[in-house]
């Protein structure tokens, strides 16, 4: 095989048969010169179709030059493998490019997958079981370019599984947070109630409850006037420390003054009934 002297051409004719097909790993005349060159331009290692011609891809004569091209400019090589061009016809489709809804069916970015999780302008729905527009708080999203039947935008509902019962819903006296705002029964009307340990009547005002019902609890009245809820007190209408009659709110423990309008501390008999 005759080979001209300017090793640096772009292309080299040779005899166009099989058995002549030019290697690169032949020496002339001197040291062996490594290039990847492909005769047909269809990135063969190597070449015997007939063609004649040994071309550089490249144009540049270096070694290990890249088989394949770049047709759509889009600076990604074609190929089949990682961060290859899965499309070299379409400068939009390549590694990292980004998908969206508009060509969801596209693979864009050449990672063999085409779904509504990779687009970029797709929307999370979420189950909204009890139909009221609010979506259960505790879904998980389905990501999706169109509104998915049974699933709304949105993951407030703080309870999925009763329709009276969403942000912003009246509040109900039912003992539940129907308005998801973490409280129960809050803003409606309430009654409160005070406890009433010794059953006099009169409440401790320093202990009490609320119920929006207005029913009574057991042990507790609607009073909060008791001085002391431990002990029953009379009225001492004389002040001499001994008191009488029903029980009253704030007064003494005694009930025996033997003449309530007189001061008689001793109860001595104040009457002249012979009784003291």
């Amino acid at each position: 095989m005759t080979v001209v002297a300017a090793c640096a051409a772009v292309a080299i004719n040779c005899p166009s048969n099989a058995s002549n097909e030019m290697r690169v790993d032949q020496q002339y005349p001197a040291a062996e010169i490594e290039v990847a060159m492909d005769i047909a331009l269809d990135s063969l290692a190597s070449e015997a179709d007939g063609s004649g011609t040994y071309a550089d891809v490249a144009l540049n004569m270096m070694p290990n030059a890249p088989r394949g091209g770049d047709s759509d400019g889009d600076g990604y090589t074609a190929g089949s493998g990682a961060g290859d061009d899965c499309n070299d016809a379409d400068p939009l489709i390549h590694p990292g490019a980004a998908e969206t809804c508009a060509n969801i069916a596209v693979d864009n970015d050449c990672d063999g997958v085409t779904s509504a999780d990779e687009a970029s302008d797709s929307v999370g729905y979420y189950t909204d079981a009890d139909g009221d527009s609010y979506g259960a708080s505790s879904a998980s999203p389905q990501n999706s370019c169109s509104a998915v039947a049974g699933k709304v935008t949105n993951n407030t509902d703080c309870n999925d599984g009763r329709a009276t019962a969403y942000p912003g819903a009246p509040e109900l006296c039912n003992g539940l947070d129907d308005n998801c705002n973490g409280l129960i029964d809050d803003s409606v009307t309430t009654f409160r109630f005070y406890r009433d340990d010794d059953g006099d009547s009169f409440g401790d005002p320093f202990v009490s409850l609320s119920n929006c019902t207005g029913a009574v609890p057991d042990g507790f009245v609607t009073d909060r006037t008791d001085c002391d809820d431990t002990a029953l007190l009379y009225a001492d209408v004389d002040g001499d420390g001994v008191g009488s009659g029903p029980f009253t709110a704030c007064g003494v423990a005694s009930n025996n003054d033997n003449c309530p309008t007189t001061a008689n501390a001793n109860q001595a008999n104040c009457d002249s009934d012979a009784q003291g």
